[in-house]
C-alpha cells in the first residue's frame, strides 16, 4: 500500500509534536509579590504635601495599602494620608516635628510611611522613612531635675528635632560625655543619656547641670539640674 504525500507530511507533523494528541505544555509558576514606593525623600517639610507612588509587580495582586508607623506607645501627629489604598497617594506633614513616648532619641522627628500589597502567592512590604523638618530646632530633656546618689545612675531622655538630622549628645557642666570628677554621661542604651555620678563629691559643689545639646544646630539646647548626695 502506497502513502499519499499528503498523509506522509501529516504523520511527519504529528511527530515532530510528540504525538497528535498535541505537544508539550509550557506552564510558568506563579510570581511572587514585590512592591517599590517612590519618591524615597530624606526629608519633608511641616504642612507640605507629597505624592507617593507605588509599583507592584507579581501575580494575582490587591491593591497596595498604605500606614504611617509609630515609633513609641502613644498616638500623636504624624501626618495624614488621602486614602489607605491606592497605586498613587498623597502625604500631609504634621504641623510639627512628632515626638513619640516612649521612643528612642534618634526616633523622634521621624516618619515611617509603609506601603504593602498581597497575592495569593505571598505578600510585599515597602517602608520609606523620613525626617520631618521644621524653620528651626526644638529640643527638650526629661527629667529636669534629680537626686542622685554618689556612684549611681540616672538615665535622662529627650529630643532634638526639625532637621534631617535628629540627632543629639548629651554635656555635664559643658563637657561632652562629661568628666571623672563631675560623673559621666553616654548615649547608650538606646539613645538614651545614662549619667554615672562620681565616686566623691566634687570639689565644685554637689550640683551638676546636664545639657542636650543638637548635633544640628548647637545652639539649641535643653539642660536638667542633678543634686547629688
Amino acid at each position: 500500500m502506497r502513502t499519499s504525500p499528503r498523509t506522509f507530511a501529516f504523520v511527519a507533523a504529528c511527530a515532530l509534536l510528540m504525538g497528535c494528541g498535541g505537544g508539550t505544555t509550557v506552564t510558568s509558576s506563579p510570581e511572587a509579590p514585590a512592591i517599590a514606593v517612590s519618591p524615597q525623600p530624606a526629608s519633608v517639610a511641616v504642612g507640605s504635601t507629597t505624592t507617593f507612588q507605588a509599583e507592584a509587580t507579581g501575580n494575582g495582586l490587591n491593591t497596595p495599602t498604605w500606614s504611617i508607623l509609630s515609633f513609641g506607645n502613644t498616638a500623636v501627629d504624624a501626618g495624614t494620608l488621602s486614602s489607605s489604598s491606592g497605586s498613587s497617594i498623597s502625604f500631609t506633614a504634621p504641623s510639627s516635628p512628632p515626638v513619640y513616648g516612649g521612643a528612642n532619641l534618634s526616633s523622634q522627628g521621624m516618619v515611617s510611611l509603609q506601603s504593602a500589597v498581597e497575592s495569593p502567592f505571598g505578600s510585599a512590604i515597602k517602608v520609606v522613612t523620613f525626617s520631618i523638618t521644621a524653620p528651626t530646632v526644638t529640643t527638650s530633656i526629661a527629667p529636669t531635675s534629680a537626686s542622685v546618689a554618689l556612684g549611681s545612675t540616672q538615665v535622662f531622655t529627650g529630643y532634638a528635632v526639625g532637621s534631617i538630622d535628629n540627632g543629639a549628645t548629651f554635656q555635664v557642666n559643658g563637657v561632652t560625655g562629661g568628666t571623672a570628677s563631675t560623673g559621666l554621661i553616654s548615649n547608650a542604651p538606646a539613645d538614651e543619656g545614662l549619667y554615672t555620678a562620681p565616686a566623691t563629691m566634687p570639689a565644685t559643689g554637689d550640683t551638676v547641670t546636664i545639657t542636650l545639646v543638637s548635633q544640628a544646630d548647637p545652639t539649641k539646647k535643653s539642660s536638667a539640674v542633678i543634686t547629688l548626695h
